[in-house]
C-alpha cells in the first residue's frame, strides 16, 4: 500500500507585521486517504515556518504591545529584548501587568521560561 504526506490550509502568518509564523496541518495518509503512521519522520516536511507580511516598529515588552496595538488576548509576540529579537509569550494581557515568558524551540513541542 502507498503512503502520501497530505498538507492542510496554511493558516495565515500570526502577525500583522514583523515577523511571525506560519503553521500548516501535515498527515501521514493511505491511498484511500486513511490517516497512517507509516510515512518517515525525515520526509515529513515542517508544520511551522517562519514569516513576515510588513517590516513595523519592534516592541519592547507586553505590556508596550498592549499599550500600542490594544492587544487584550494571550499569544506569541517578537520583542526585542537587549537589541535581540525574541518570541515571547505575553499571557495575562486582559490584566495591566502582562507576564513574558520566553518560547523555547524543542522539536516538535515548545517549552516556556518565564
Amino acid at each position: 500500500e502507498l503512503y502520501f504526506l497530505l498538507f492542510m490550509c496554511i493558516y495565515q502568518c500570526s502577525q500583522t507585521c514583523g515577523a511571525g509564523v506560519m503553521e500548516r496541518k501535515v498527515e501521514c495518509v493511505t491511498s484511500k486517504e486513511q490517516p497512517s503512521k507509516h510515512c518517515r519522520p525525515s520526509e515529513r516536511p515542517k508544520s511551522r515556518a517562519a514569516c513576515q507580511d510588513r517590516q513595523c516598529q519592534l516592541l519592547t515588552s507586553c505590556r508596550e504591545v498592549q499599550m500600542r496595538q490594544g492587544v487584550r488576548m494571550d499569544g506569541e509576540f517578537y520583542l526585542k529584548v537587549k537589541s535581540r529579537i525574541l518570541q515571547i509569550y505575553c499571557a495575562e494581557m486582559q490584566t495591566d501587568s502582562p507576564k513574558e515568558y520566553v518560547t523555547l524551540r524543542s522539536g516538535q513541542t515548545d517549552n516556556y521560561s518565564e
